[in-house]
């Protein structure tokens, strides 16, 4: 069924050769509807087993149109990989998903930068957001703390705003 549906090619750079079936993470269960036929090219780059040929994927231009969702899918996943190219934004920003595609395009979370992907968690796997601001609410006290110290340390009576550090005299505002 799905040879028949591609045509006997790859569904992303329409190579014959050293054709697969990929099933679209996050899928569970192989069917046609959450896989795609994939070259071995295309396949080695998607699982991230050779280096990405940039310029392999501007096949994407013809791919994007194609109506299986599956295939939109993974054109949209490798176009955000591609992005600091150039020409994908370009490309997606001409695609069209709609929502619930657009959602599984990013169940994997491969869309974001790889500061957002750091996600701090607990045993439970709770998300520590509560535990991080009160890091950085912590981290804010000690350091007023030590600057009152500071201050108090070198309070001037008579001038109570003059700081000396190093031996040199700062104004305290």
């Amino acid at each position: 069924m799905l040879q028949d549906r591609s045509n006997n090619q790859c569904e992303l750079c329409t190579s014959k050769e050293n054709l697969s079936q990929y099933t679209i993470p996050p899928s569970l269960n192989e069917n046609v509807a959450n896989d795609i036929l994939v070259c071995k090219n295309c396949l080695d780059q998607i699982e991230g087993n050779t280096e990405m040929d940039v310029n392999h994927w501007r096949c994407l231009n013809d791919s994007m149109w194609s109506e299986h969702v599956a295939v939109q899918i993974m054109v949209w996943r490798m176009l955000k990989r591609l992005r600091n190219e150039g020409w994908p934004k370009d490309l997606l920003d001409m695609m069209y998903l709609d929502d619930e595609a657009l959602a599984l395009a990013r169940a994997t979370g491969e869309h974001e930068e790889e500061l957002a992907k750091i996600i701090h968690r607990d045993v439970n796997g709770v998300i520590l957001w509560f535990q991080v601001c009160l890091a950085v609410i912590m981290y804010l006290i000690l350091t007023f703390l030590q600057l009152k110290n500071i201050y108090d340390r070198n309070c001037h009576h008579n001038h109570p705003y003059l700081l000396v550090f190093d031996s040199e005299l700062y104004l305290w505002f």
